[in-house]
């Protein structure tokens, strides 16, 4: 096992750590580290665009799904992308015209991001809704700068 830890001579101390023999670890301590790696996933935050065709004909639309980043342990080896396989999910994505990791939209952590053309169907999505619906628990909005503008046709926007 090699563990090498170095520290700069002049200026304030610089430390690195190289681990080498991760591979040597038990099978069991690997998979909680990789386990440990996507627990830390769920903290992130995302972003979630309305999009009016979303909820079109539903009258009671459930909780939208975000768009995540791919996590980077699905590129270290097979191990790890077998941890993470079993917390990903995964759905096509029309932009990148591939499937691409998702996760269901978290009320306390992510935000409803509102653009200018959408604005007007967002309210009248407000209407389909009553108390205990998932969109009046969001606790995070972003409104495109439009909407701050004043005059119906939002100003210079």
């Amino acid at each position: 096992m090699k563990l090498e830890l170095t520290a700069g001579k002049s200026g304030p101390a610089e430390e690195s750590c190289i681990f080498t023999c991760f591979g040597f670890l038990p099978a069991e301590l690997r998979y909680m580290i990789w386990e440990q790696y996507m627990d830390a996933l769920e903290d992130q935050h995302e972003l979630f665009i309305h999009v009016p065709s979303d909820f079109v004909g539903t009258r009671n639309p459930t909780a939208p799904t975000v768009y995540t980043g791919f996590p980077a342990a699905l590129h270290v080896n097979a191990e790890a992308r077998a941890v993470v396989l079993k917390h990903v999910i995964f759905a096509h994505c029309p932009g990148a015209q591939c499937m691409v990791p998702v996760r269901p939209f978290n009320l306390d952590l992510d935000v409803f991001y509102i653009p200018w053309e959408a604005w007007r169907s967002f309210f009248l999505l407000r209407e389909f809704h009553d108390g205990d619906a998932w969109l009046s628990k969001v606790q995070h909005f972003a409104f495109d700068i439009c909407l701050a503008s004043k005059g119906e046709g939002g100003g210079a926007c």
